[in-house]
């Protein structure tokens, strides 16, 4: 009978532990997808007040929560840049013009990175950048 009982406590135990290990790797998981630190409220009611604003603009992001915000004009999301710095071009290039464009990125992108962006777009002139908020950098052309 204490040997049932012993099983019974050790699987029982086994369980809770799988569950609680679980749930924290889940949520481990759900925070690594989406960092709370760089995409805030603030940004995403920055985009959407944009968004608002502007009739047939163009944005770009390299984060599809960002590009979630924009209901209005067209999106394009481009894949995020690694820092190793492997690119393929043609998954990046959009010739022609698309009416106003804002490309918003992370301020980590500054130098080579955003250089490349904006490079990606190879019809647009007289880029203006700035601060959108303390993370994020948006470049304005018309």
């Amino acid at each position: 009978m204490k040997f049932k009982t012993t099983i019974k406590f050790g699987l029982l135990t086994g369980v809770i532990v799988f569950g609680v290990v679980a749930a924290v790797c889940g949520f481990c998981l759900d925070r690594s997808l989406v960092n709370p630190s760089i995409i805030d409220q603030l940004i995403l009611n920055r985009i959407a007040a944009l968004d608002r604003a502007n009739h047939q603009a163009t944005f770009v992001f390299v984060d599809q929560q960002l590009a979630r915000q924009v209901k209005q004009n067209k999106v394009i999301l481009l894949p995020p840049i690694d820092d190793k710095l492997r690119i393929d071009f043609r998954r990046y290039e959009h010739k022609g013009r698309y009416g106003d464009l804002f490309i918003i990125i992370p301020e980590s992108y500054h130098g080579p990175k955003e250089k490349f962006i904006l490079k990606s777009f190879p019809d647009y002139r007289g880029w203006c950048g700035s601060m959108l908020t303390n993370d994020f950098v948006m470049y304005t052309a018309h």
